[in-house]
């Protein structure tokens, strides 16, 4: 929470940044997040091993080789004595039916845009993430600021109210809160400074950067607006509804896949021995696989596809209403957001500035007494910085209303 120092200002503007460092430019953060999160290199792998299985779907299964020998009236080695002794090799291939391999290609298929999915849902919510760390970066960066600027006046505001009370114009109540406030003023400044290093922290890990690199001050937020129908394209392209809907494609093409294994498949052997001087044989045949055992696995294996099927269609459904009810309350909290951030930049600011050069001139005269300069300016000091928080919730909630609309930074 910002600090509401005691002080006796001088009413000038304060400047809440002064940097000589350029601030980090955000569209760079994530193209460093999105480049560097291990998560996401993690996913890329996986997606990589599904495209590459692709073409193996579709691959027949490895043939067999067998060398055979056949003697007539053995033990007597009769080959190249007797008709029916011969030495050769077979060959059997397993040429399956073309419904099993075309469903195995689409569920390859689909198996690989599952990861697609899960890839780009990452994307997202790095995105998502590190969009609200900067956010909160902001608000810390210039809430620290304005403690800052505080701190400065401090040593004007002491001596003014110590000439006062020497000249009797004034309480020693009046010193001592000064006093007072300037040790919370310290105390909150570590707060936030440690909290600073937390969220810094938080940062660096979502661009893949080692702990405790250094992080200019955030001294301005980009300008954002949503388009008004995003929340009606949330409900189908947020990210946890595309993986969910990825993965009933991919259950439903396991059913078809199950459907067609219950076929008979075919394969295909031959064989060329040698007889001696009788001449070689050769042998060609084309067999069945018949699914004679069809209720004990092939059955069985299509009841279990079916209920996967139903577990990602119940699991689709849930998905869609939660991603509809966090819509809806975002949608309803960036209303009030930009609603309270006006309220602040044209009303609060404005009318605690007034009030506060009020207290002062009549401070300054002689009409009122210490603490109505101290209530005054706390009053500035709390709607500064709530316009400050405002500026940063709403930030927050665009980073949101653009993950659920599917916003994952382009292909990667």
């Amino acid at each position: 929470m910002v600090p509401r120092p005691c002080l006796i200002g001088i009413l000038l503007p304060l400047t809440l940044v002064a940097q000589e460092i350029s601030p980090p430019d955000l569209s760079a953060l994530e193209r460093e997040a999105l480049a560097g999160y291990p998560g996401l290199e993690e996913l890329r792998f996986k997606v990589f091993e599904a495209e590459r299985l692709l073409p193996a779907a579709a691959a027949l299964p490895d043939p067999m080789v067998e060398l055979d020998l056949t003697l007539a009236r053995f033990p007597r080695w009769t080959l190249g004595k007797e008709e029916m002794s011969m030495a050769g090799f077979s060959l059997q291939q397993a040429l399956g039916n073309a419904k099993t391999r075309h469903a195995r290609q689409l569920v390859a298929k689909a198996t690989a845009q599952v990861a697609r999915a899960e890839l780009a849902a990452l994307r997202a919510l790095v995105l998502l993430r590190l969009r609200q760390t900067y956010a909160q970066l902001y608000r810390l960066d210039q809430e620290l600021a304005i403690l800052e600027e505080a701190s400065k006046l401090f040593s004007t505001l002491e001596g003014a109210a110590h000439a006062r009370y020497m000249a009797g114009l004034t309480h020693q109540e009046s010193v001592i809160r000064v006093l007072v406030q300037s040790v919370r003023l310290a105390e909150q400044r570590a707060d936030l400074q440690r909290e600073r290093r937390q969220v810094a922290a938080a940062l660096d890990r979502w661009v893949g950067k080692r702990q405790g690199s250094t992080l200019a001050v955030v001294s301005q937020l980009p300008k954002v607006e949503l388009d008004p129908t995003w929340s009606e394209r949330a409900l189908h392209q947020a990210p946890t509804v595309q993986v969910a809907e990825a993965e009933v494609a991919a259950a439903a093409e396991e059913v078809g896949l199950a459907e067609a294994e219950r076929r008979p498949n075919l394969f295909l052997s031959g064989g060329l021995a040698s007889r001696g001087s009788f001449g070689p044989v050769a042998r060609l045949a084309l067999g069945l696989e018949w699914p004679a055992w069809r209720q004990q696995k092939q059955d069985l294996q299509l009841v279990a596809a079916r209920l996967r099927l139903k577990a990602a269609q119940a699991k689709l459904q849930r998905v869609r209403g939660e991603v509809e009810e966090e819509v809806q309350r975002t949608a309803a909290a960036w209303q009030v957001a930009q609603a309270q951030e006006a309220r602040y930049r044209h009303e609060l600011v404005p009318l605690a500035e007034a009030a506060l050069a009020a207290a002062q001139t009549a401070f300054t005269a002689g009409q009122v007494d210490f603490s109505a300069v101290l209530e005054d300016f706390n009053l500035w000091l709390e709607a500064r910085a709530g316009l400050i928080r405002r500026q940063a919730e709403l930030f927050a909630l665009w980073a949101e209303a653009r993950y659920f609309s599917g916003d994952h930074g382009g292909d990667g």
